[in-house]
């Protein structure tokens, strides 16, 4: 097999002057991505790809993660192998510096597929994981800002962030092996205790060899209500061009209430790289060995697209 590997830095708007760090920050973790999935194959290329984004704060995720109306940050993340089908996920992590990697300490060594909260970051610490607050001056100046002297809200929040959302990578290696991985700080301003589609299995991630790896990104809600991912995957299954697919699940989409958006990045089973979405811009970055050098994009010209 062609290995490829895809990253994402997020689906949504922000301001035109961080185009250029978004785009810059996809591409190191591409190629940084695609040099492991050379050398360790598609798991190692995903954790790898996803803890470089984690570690950038220009990405709503790890040390750039948003604060939620607590003023504190939870994180959630997610890896799987579409070989054996093991997965790993973490939900409402608060001290783990890199989400990403006690995600793949939960798909390595457990039964289990999601820890949260402190339970889990008991678990990153016995693993010797580096532990801290990831809050950065930025976020906390844009939560002081924005932040209302009432009580929680369950409803979306009204202030959008420029960086209010997930990133996510997909890769096969040259043994035909799909892997997935993904990680969030989740939706700006959301009440303590949300957890996105990120951690879920079959909503914002999944992985399977000879069908397809797909990681989404956007608002969780929607992704978890349609059960995004897996939907994918098994229409795919049922032979249905990966094209044709994201456009019937974005059809579905636009009549839930209320509105919300979504992109996606793809690698199908025969190895073609797909990417779509339904906001206004998208940082995505992908890799194959006939390239020097990633190439990456903010906006697709159709809401599914190949990517050559």
């Amino acid at each position: 097999m062609r290995p490829i590997l895809i990253v994402h830095g997020g689906a949504g708007s922000w301001r035109d002057s961080l185009d250029e760090e978004k785009l810059n920050g996809v591409k190191n973790a591409a190629r940084k991505g695609f040099e492991t999935l050379l050398r360790k194959g598609a798991v190692d290329a995903v954790e790898v790809a996803v803890k470089i984004m984690e570690d950038n704060p220009i990405f709503n995720a790890g040390f750039g993660s948003v604060l939620n109306q607590g003023g504190y940050v939870e994180m959630d993340a997610a890896i799987m192998d579409g070989g054996s089908l093991k997965a790993g996920a973490v939900a409402c992590v608060r001290f783990v510096k890199n989400p990403i990697k006690l995600a793949r300490i939960i798909l390595e060594e457990s039964d289990y597929v999601l820890l949260a909260g402190a339970e889990a970051e008991k678990l990153a610490a016995q693993k010797g994981l580096e532990l801290h607050s990831p809050i950065t001056h930025e976020r906390v100046n844009q939560w002081a800002t924005v932040r209302l002297e009432k009580p929680l809200s369950y409803k979306f929040p009204r202030y959008s962030s420029d960086r209010c959302d997930t990133v996510g990578c997909v890769a096969l290696d040259s043994e035909g092996r799909l892997a997935a991985a993904v990680s969030t700080g989740g939706l700006f301003l959301k009440p303590p205790g949300r957890i996105g589609d990120s951690a879920i299995i079959g909503a914002g991630i999944y992985a399977e060899n000879g069908v397809g790896a797909i990681v989404f990104t956007g608002i969780g809600e929607a992704a978890i209500r349609l059960g995004a991912a897996r939907y994918i995957l098994t229409l795919i299954e049922a032979g249905i061009p990966p094209q044709k697919a994201l456009d019937r699940l974005f059809k579905k989409l636009s009549g839930l209430k209320p509105s919300m958006s979504l992109g996606a990045i793809m690698i199908n089973g025969e190895g073609t790289p797909f990417a779509g979405h339904t906001t206004s811009k998208m940082s995505v970055a992908y890799m194959t060995e006939n390239m020097d050098d990633p190439k990456a994009f903010l906006r697709l010209p159709t809401p599914s697209t190949i990517l050559t």
